[in-house]
């Protein structure tokens, strides 16, 4: 669809916008931005581009308002992270910062051109209650009590509704990117007066893809996610030098989700113009992804049908049952604790376990 080609070019920070839209596309390409959030990224790239004035004025202000409200909640969440490591360092505890953390604390990072939720931070095991109690003894609250926690601690809330996770796992999973692993290959983030880590660029690669494509499954319900494949595409361009693609290539195949990886680097190229590296060549079953995708801009209805049934089905995907039961990988073990988690939650929630699931529970 032209409305959602040119959204892409927007965000191509080098496509030229060779695309015109007519005035009954317009609304649709700023819906477009808003499934996406990447409305602050788009007023941000053109600005860049010195191209704003391609866009109608109500077109613009509207970005213009999303990119501000961004920048707004980019400073109060800032405010928070620096606090919140600088608690942990008291503790002497180093925290290793995920996804949009990560950007906050880059100077390079235009403050309006992310929508962000969270902070997200992986603390070591032995560390966590620690942790937890550096935050709540600084006014942080708990929120849902007595709520179970598979990879990472109940969200912590600030009095300004700022939400820290504390994690001790990277993503919902076991064994795809384990934590001794991580801490193995964890960097220094350069900051003044504080210490925080993050992931070695190989393994920040593959938590992008994983949590995109897999955890919140981009791949299974077919959809691009442009806000992840921009970050994508910024590692893949600024780490190229550095990451082993290699031993991204390996530990993708050993998980069984080389198609995933090729996949993502086929959006990457056809959407936002990042070459593909040497090993990475689109196959017949990307392109047919690549238009399944399509198909599913195209077919709204369709998508938003195909994520109720999907919901039904997560709380039983292989790497959630995994962390759940601990299944060592084996498929057999993962198919009986399937059965067991099916039967823990009819017995929890009796008739109304459907309902629970497709609202967003089901994990026992």
């Amino acid at each position: 669809m032209k409305p959602y080609r040119f959204l892409c070019q927007c965000l191509d920070s080098f496509a030229s916008l060779h695309e015109t839209l007519e005035d009954r596309e317009w609304e649709t390409f700023v819906r477009f931005a808003r499934q996406e959030f990447v409305e602050g990224a788009v007023y941000a790239a053109l600005r860049r581009k010195d191209e704003l004035d391609r866009l109608p004025p109500p077109i613009r202000q509207k970005l213009k308002h999303m990119y501000h409200l961004n920048s707004v909640r980019h400073e109060r969440l800032k405010g928070r992270l620096t606090e919140a490591i600088r608690l942990l360092n008291d503790r002497g505890i180093e925290p290793m910062i995920l996804k949009g953390g990560l950007r906050i604390l880059d100077p390079r990072v235009d403050p309006g051109s992310a929508f962000m939720w969270d902070i997200d931070m992986v603390v070591p095991m032995a560390a966590l209650d620690e942790s937890v109690g550096a935050l709540v003894g600084a006014g942080y609250r708990p929120q849902g009590e007595g709520k179970e926690w598979t990879y990472h601690y109940r969200p912590l809330i600030h009095p300004s509704r700022v939400s820290v996770e504390l994690h001790v796992r990277v993503g919902e999973q076991r064994d795809f990117l384990t934590p001794d692993e991580a801490w193995a290959e964890a960097e220094a983030i350069p900051l003044d007066g504080s210490r925080a880590l993050r992931l070695g660029a190989t393994h920040r690669l593959l938590h992008n893809v994983f949590h995109s494509e897999v955890m919140d499954r981009g791949y299974f319900l077919g959809f691009f996610g442009l806000r992840r494949l921009l970050v994508f595409v910024e590692l893949c361009r600024d780490h190229a030098e550095t990451i082993d693609w290699t031993a991204a290539a390996d530990r993708m195949e050993r998980h069984h989700l080389a198609h995933i990886l090729r996949n993502r680097f086929h959006q990457a190229q056809k959407l936002l113009g990042l070459p593909t590296p040497d090993g990475f060549e689109p196959d017949r079953r990307a392109r047919l992804h690549f238009r399944r995708c399509m198909l599913s801009i195209r077919w709204g209805r369709f998508h938003s049908a195909a994520g109720h049934f999907d919901r039904l089905l997560l709380p039983f995907d292989r790497h959630r049952i995994d962390l759940m039961y601990d299944c060592g990988g084996d498929s057999v073990r993962i198919a009986m604790s399937r059965a067991r988690h099916g039967l823990r939650l009819f017995r929890r929630y009796r008739w109304n376990a459907w309902r629970e699931i497709a609202h967003g529970g089901g994990r026992g």
